[in-house]
């Protein structure tokens, strides 16, 4: 990337400047679905993306208190610790990190990626609608809006760069809806990416970069205020999960390092004002965020050895050569059709990271015929091949030994990150670029010879893409509990209990937040282990023992959650040889709809 842009505030296209207030969107000359002011503009596309996304992702929004996306695993966890994070921003965020999950064990929120950027919003919908009702409820609109932001983001980012309207379309519809994306529905931190592609936008904006061949040298207008604000809108950014933020922040730091090797190539010509302090202030409120954002996770590693990433999981994790051509099946378009691709994968969800056939084809081409200057179409094709290996992980030449275990070995942070597929997002924006390049300078060729409604044949390219991006994910409804575990003495322990069986639990306590001896997260801690390991035993009397020397007050055995499991038995038969055992122990049972409830407070236990 080079010096500042070549539009003012009050123009989004490339080409020389006008004070003409309509602005042309497909050329600089002939006027083809004008535009008038920014602001309109702005304002059509996030509307536009927000009605997008409720289509794209439908039927999130037909039972959004009911129900969520894909399984019942990994999305009731987000459904949990999006609304404990809205609870404690009101309640007392010091304690944000221990939750009432895992028996309120210190920073047990750090257990796995947090995503604490949506407290604000989470803390607005559950005063709306409290209880677990409110919980999915946020989920959902969170998981729509997730969409709606990276579409917007992306547009803004390919128009502040240069293209024009059906370029940047383009460019948001493969980084909003690739293909691969279909398979994270369960995976709201990786889904959240629209801060990435605005904060860029909005530093590219404020450093006037372009990626235009037109640009020329010429001096263009730099607004340090700009710069800010994108820093700030990265640092939101960062606080939706290291899993996506790591490589963010690196991504960052090459982005400026270019900047600077390119103006020290360039003779180091005058700094406008302002420049450095806005990217000094932005740089150290990042920093400072990543720092303290990093904190509680450094010290659960500390605490917890078991904790930390291991090369065995990147290998686990990583994607064959053929993942990038293979498609997830939840793909409308493809996922029939690739399913002897998706044969002997272990892990699809990470492993099937395809971007889609129509931004590859648009990204070849824009390596040849392209709006954008030649150095830059280089530059976007050299991170599309770097990344894509990385993406590989162990799967990459000799064993990923030199691509991506070395920077896991080495480079700071990148020592989270297990799962090297979710790189694909960073070739997903770089090659939406390239087709930007290609579609825009298409746009400008032929745009100004067509009458309307011929101009609308060039937004083709991005119905195409977003084709690709329909997917069929399952919706499927949440369990329902039958006692409130807030009217429970508590600790209260919900059987079964197991790594992931435990997100239901968790987001059932999402109703007045009881102290909960269930916890699932990204690692088993040893005294989870401990627990469970007893709770198989439960209700014998050295079980009851142990669950009331940890403080347990009350076990809630659910019917419909122990079908398949081994707690079935003593749910069909809780009057049984294993009921009795239980009342020999001096627990109490009682019934109430599905739940078979055991009180251990009894009378000189």
């Amino acid at each position: 990337m080079t010096g500042p842009a070549t539009f003012r505030l009050a123009r989004f296209g490339p080409g020389p400047e006008t004070t003409t207030p309509r602005r042309r969107v497909f050329s600089s000359a002939g006027a083809v679905l004008p535009l008038v002011g920014r602001g309109r503009e702005v304002l059509t596309v996030g509307l536009g993306s927000l009605a997008l996304s409720a289509a794209m992702t439908w039927p999130v929004l037909r039972s959004p208190r009911t129900t969520v996306a894909q399984d019942l695993v990994d999305p009731m966890y987000f459904v949990w610790q999006i609304a404990w994070t809205g609870h404690a921003l009101g309640a007392d965020p010091v304690s944000m990190y221990t939750t009432n999950a895992f028996l309120g064990a210190s920073d047990n929120l750090a257990y796995t990626d947090a995503v604490l950027g949506y407290a604000p919003f989470a803390a607005v919908i559950n005063a709306l609608v409290p209880g677990t009702a409110g919980a999915l409820l946020t989920y959902n609109l969170l998981y729509v809006l997730a969409a709606a932001l990276a579409f917007t983001g992306a547009y803004l980012l390919a128009r502040v760069v240069g293209a024009r309207v059906p370029g940047a379309l383009v460019t948001a519809a493969a980084y909003a809806y690739a293909p691969w994306h279909l398979a994270h529905a369960r995976h709201l931190n990786v889904l959240s990416t629209g801060g990435i592609a605005l904060a860029f936008a909005l530093i590219a904006f404020g450093h006037g970069w372009t990626l235009r061949a037109d640009a020329g040298e010429r001096a263009r207008p730099v607004r340090p205020g700009w710069i800010v604000v994108g820093w700030l809108v990265a640092c939101w950014q960062l606080s939706l999960g290291f899993a996506i933020g790591v490589p963010f922040a690196w991504a960052l730091f090459l982005v400026m390092l270019t900047a600077a090797i390119s103006w020290r190539r360039n003779g180091r010509p005058p700094v406008p004002p302002g420049l450095r302090k806005a990217n000094a202030i932005g740089a150290a409120a990042f920093g400072l965020t990543g720092v303290l954002l990093a904190v509680p996770f450094l010290q659960v590693i500390g605490d917890f050895p078991v904790a930390k990433r291991t090369e065995e999981m990147v290998q686990r994790y990583s994607p064959p050569v053929r993942g990038l051509i293979t498609a997830p099946p939840e793909s409308w378009w493809w996922g029939s059709l690739h399913s002897g691709l998706r044969s002997g994968m272990n892990a699809i969800a990470e492993q099937a990271i395809f971007p889609g056939l129509v931004l590859m084809l648009l990204a070849g081409i824009g390596l040849g015929y392209s709006a954008w200057a030649v150095r830059h179409r280089v530059t976007l094709a050299v991170v599309v091949l770097v990344v894509g290996v990385l993406a590989l992980g162990t799967s990459a030449p000799d064993g990923g030994r030199w691509t991506y275990l070395a920077v896991f070995r080495y480079l700071p942070g990148w020592e989270v990150l297990r799962t090297p597929g979710r790189l694909m997002l960073w070739c997903t924006l770089v090659m939406a670029l390239l087709a930007a390049g290609a579609v825009t300078k298409l746009a400008e060729q032929i745009g100004p010879r067509l009458r309307r409604p011929g101009p609308l044949l060039l937004l083709v390219p991005a119905l195409l893409v977003l084709m690709e991006g329909i997917g069929q994910v399952a919706q499927p409804a949440v369990p329902v509990t039958s006692v409130a575990l807030r009217t429970l003495p508590g600790p209260v322990l919900v059987l079964p209990t197991s790594q992931q069986g435990d997100y239901v639990p968790m987001a059932w306590s999402t109703d007045g937040w009881p102290l909960l001896v269930n916890g699932g997260s990204g690692f088993e801690p040893p005294i989870q282990s401990k627990l469970r390991r007893t709770a198989q035993a439960f209700p014998s009397a050295d079980a009851v023992r142990e669950l009331r020397a940890e403080g347990v007050r009350t076990v809630v055995l659910d019917r419909q959650l122990a079908v398949g499991t081994w707690w079935a038995t003593l749910a069909a038969e809780p009057n049984g040889p294993v009921g009795a055992r239980a009342a020999d122990s001096g627990v109490r049972v009682r019934f109430q709809g599905n739940a078979v409830i055991y009180d251990l407070t009894a009378p000189g236990s």
